[in-house]
């Protein structure tokens, strides 16, 4: 097991069945889904770039571990917390507005007990280091949480003064991932998992590869005029420049070939069009201004 990450104990479900559960289909707002070995990306990166750009609110948490009136909330997301601490036990609230999958990102230095409506304690289903990838917000928390109920996040006695606090919701950051079969850097269309967590080995988030068994076709490659769509733009030979795509002497598949100003039928046809009817839009001005 990873020593970064802590989970619940749960059955652990052999690969080729996780993929089965997940293809082609949004885990439930309301679960964790059962491959989540460790959270993806995006949650994180976005996590992360609210730790430095904000935006930022401070908060003086209440007296003592029992919330109050007065005990203040963090209820907002996408927003970055510094939660005053102390030398006493010390509290703020949070109501979550969607039931589902909550991830609570602090620190270890000083970690949150979150409690429920009843003062019970409410575990973690996953705990993970994220230090590596977000120095800021160096550990999450993964919960299971109704809406609309209020949370009591309570923060022990500390020799520091302040912590950070963002939360987020975990299907928020839901990615669509693929299989590149053929190592270009774009995964295939088919066969994609969708999940907030990290994919199984071999699946990228980039989704737009229309073949993925030949590397040469992918949205980075350039357009040729050889009648496959290589740009993944759904048009076949759409090029423009002979000098970048188009070969005079061998450009002959599915008709497109290179005109003698160096573009090629398609553009040459299209340019020769337009000067078709800007010549007679021309013509007809003239026309009306002799009578």
């Amino acid at each position: 097991m990873n020593p970064r990450i802590r989970t619940i104990a749960r059955p652990v479900l052999p690969l080729g069945a996780l993929l089965a559960t997940a293809m082609l289909s949004r885990p439930s707002a309301a679960t964790i889904p059962d491959e989540c070995a460790a959270l993806g990306r995006a949650l994180i990166q976005h996590s992360c770039f609210h730790a430095q750009h904000g935006p930022f609110v401070d908060v003086l948490a209440g007296a003592g571990e029992q919330p109050a009136a007065h005990t203040p909330n963090v209820d907002n997301v996408h927003t970055h917390y510094s939660v005053t601490v102390g030398p006493d036990n010390v509290s703020v609230t949070y109501t979550p507005k969607r039931p589902g999958s909550w991830v609570i990102f602090g620190s270890p230095d000083i970690e949150p007990q979150l409690r429920d409506v009843h003062g019970a304690d409410v575990v973690p289903l996953m705990v993970e280091d994220v230090t590596d990838a977000c120095p800021g917000l160096p550990q999450a928390q993964l919960y299971v949480l109704d809406a609309h109920a209020r949370y009591t996040l309570v923060y022990t006695a500390s020799v520091l003064s302040t912590t950070p606090l963002v939360i987020e919701n975990l299907h928020d950051f839901d990615t669509e991932y693929g299989f590149d079969l053929d190592g270009d850097g774009f995964g295939g269309m088919e066969n994609t998992v969708f999940t907030p967590c990290t994919p199984p080995p071999g699946m990228i988030a980039n989704v737009r590869d229309c073949n993925d068994e030949d590397p040469e076709i992918n949205p980075d490659a350039t357009e040729i005029c050889d009648g496959v769509d290589e740009n993944c733009n759904g048009l076949i030979d759409d090029v423009t420049k002979a000098e970048d795509a188009c070969d005079p002497e061998d450009a002959v598949s599915e008709g497109c070939r290179c005109s003698p100003s160096g573009t090629s039928t398609r553009a040459f046809a299209l340019s020769a069009l337009f000067a078709l009817f800007a010549g007679a839009r021309i013509r007809r001005r003239q026309a009306s201004r002799r009578r």
